[in-house]
Formats: structure tokens, sequence, C-alpha cells
């Protein structure tokens, strides 16, 4: 086969690899999360509803762009030591590089969606507008105020499931990961750690 074949086909069992990762976050995100109750008393829990600081459009589109725009600047920086890749005969090696480093970003991306949502289900902690949010009337009370049954008197179904995802945080996790991932990029490029031969990708 020739190098672009190689290269299709390469594409191809990478996005068999991360297919797995993207269901099970799919999946996950439907769960519900672990019903956690609270204490009456807690004024942890007391503070009003706002939105977001920094929406959620804004956390899946500049974080990764700035991301990327970092990796594939980096690339062409060092590309004048580049040439071919001698696996993908004919394709440059920039591009092999790029592809390789992009596809890891999505991939770790994939992973910590999954984990965090994970996270966010099993624990279950409550938003610090739980109160302004949920409006609860609780339905069981043991004798230290703790009360593990409640119904909600607000109604936005949206609002109401998200009060039980405080824990870990999404915005937190999906700032943070593509921060390392450069970080460690740009050591490896440094020779800081091991590096990888040039002409093989």
């Amino acid at each position: 086969m020739s190098g672009v074949q190689w290269f299709l086909l390469r594409i191809l069992f990478d996005l068999i690899a991360v297919t797995p990762f993207v269901v099970v976050a799919a999946v996950v995100y439907k769960l519900e999360p672990f019903q956690r109750g609270y204490f009456s008393n807690d004024n942890s829990l007391k503070y009003p509803y706002f939105s977001s600081t920094v929406k959620n459009i804004y956390l899946f589109t500049v974080v990764p762009i700035i991301a990327i725009l970092i990796i594939a600047a980096t690339e062409l920086i060092r590309a004048r030591n580049y040439g071919f890749s001698t696996r993908y005969k004919s394709i440059p090696l920039i591009f092999i590089n790029l592809y390789k480093f992009l596809y890891l970003l999505a991939f770790g991306y994939t992973v910590v969606s999954m984990f965090t949502h994970i996270g966010k289900i099993v624990v279950g902690r409550l938003r610090p507008n739980f109160f302004d949010v949920c409006g609860p009337v609780a339905v069981t009370e043991t004798a230290y105020g703790y009360i593990s049954e409640f119904r909600c008197t607000k109604t936005d179904a949206y609002l109401i499931r998200e009060m039980r995802l405080s824990f870990p945080s999404g915005h937190s996790a999906y700032t943070m990961f593509p921060a390392i991932f450069i970080a460690f990029d740009w050591c490896h490029k440094a020779k800081l750690v091991e590096p990888q031969k040039r002409k093989v990708a």
C-alpha cells in the first residue's frame, strides 16, 4: 500500500480505538446521579443561583481551539527540521505529527469527559445553589437534621439534575487537561524527557 493508504488505515484504527470511550461517555452522561441527602442547616448549599461565568459553548470551543493553535504553532516552528515520514511515504512529517498530537488531544478530552462524568454520577454532590434551584421540602429527616428524602418545589428539570453534579468540576477538568497536555508535549520536544526518533511517526 502507498503511504497515503497506510495513513488512512491508521486514521480508521484510531477512530475505532476512541469509539468505545465516546459511547461510554455518552451513556454515563444519561445516567441519573446518586441521590445524596443534605443537612437542613447546611449554609454552604444556600447560595443564590447564577448562570455560569464561563459558558459551556466557550469551554468546548475556545479552549480546544487555543490548544490546537499552540500545538500547530509548535509544529510549524519545528518543521524546518522535518523531512518525510519513513513509515508513510510521500507524506510530510509535519502533517503526521500534527495529526498525532491533535488525535491524542481529542482522545484525552474524551477520556477526561468520561471519568469526570463518572465521578459526578457516583458522588452526586449537591451544588452550592441547591436550595435556590430545588426549593426542597423534606420527606424524611433524622434526629440529627439529615434529610435523605425530599422533593423539589421548583420545576426546571435541567437545573434539578445539574444540582447533583457539583464534583468533580467539569470546567476545571476541561481547562486543566489541555494545559497539562501541552506542558508535557513541550517537555517532550524540549528533550526534558526521552524523545522519539523524528523520522518515525
